[in-house]
């Protein structure tokens, strides 16, 4: 059982750390957004496919 909760413990800090990294990566996708440099899609390619 002590096993157990060591790996759950190391599950736990792993995931934090990937939070971190995808905040960290959505404050500089969301800073380009404000600064215009992420690429805007064209108008014809906005509308729904044609069947």
């Amino acid at each position: 059982m002590l096993e157990q909760v060591r790996l759950l413990n190391r599950r736990v800090a792993d995931l934090e750390a990937h939070v971190m990294r995808l905040q960290a990566e959505n404050d500089h996708l969301v800073a380009a957004v404000h600064d215009g440099r992420l690429l805007t899609v064209n108008e014809a390619l906005r509308e729904p496919a044609s069947v």
